[in-house]
């Protein structure tokens, strides 16, 4: 019983011992994350987001919005583009207006941003010219 105790009292010191110098090495945690990378104009990770940004692609008139800005807002300095509105903004909006109304918002929105913005993005331009 004593040879037992003192053998394995040497075992941890010794273990102690390398783990101290550096030479045995910890087992590594195996725990796997993830990330959310979203849209440049998203700029949201919660589920409650997503769901709205969703609902308004259904609405014609919110879908050609959201598409202009998810590709101009990558041309566009951040802090120029978005001047006074932000797409928290547009949820809050959404989540306040019915259906119709949200529409032509984002209508009314799409066009003064491509009024706004000629020249700097030129999404959808081409179409503005056939019209």
């Amino acid at each position: 019983m004593k040879h037992r105790t003192t053998s394995t009292m040497v075992m941890l010191l010794t273990l102690l011992a390398l783990v101290a110098c550096g030479q045995a090495k910890a087992p590594k945690s195996r725990i796997t994350t993830f990330s959310v990378i979203p849209a440049v104009a998203f700029e949201s990770t919660l589920l409650s987001d997503r769901q709205l940004d969703a609902w308004m692609s259904e609405d014609d008139d919110c879908h050609a919005f959201l598409m202009y800005h998810d590709q101009c807002a990558v041309l566009v300095l951040p802090h120029e583009y978005d001047d006074g509105f932000t797409r928290h903004q547009l949820r809050l909006k959404a989540k306040n207006l019915p259906g119709e109304a949200l529409g032509a918002y984002c209508r009314n929105l799409h066009a003064l941003w491509k009024q706004q913005w000629k020249g700097q993005c030129p999404v959808g331009e081409e179409d503005d010219e056939e019209a």
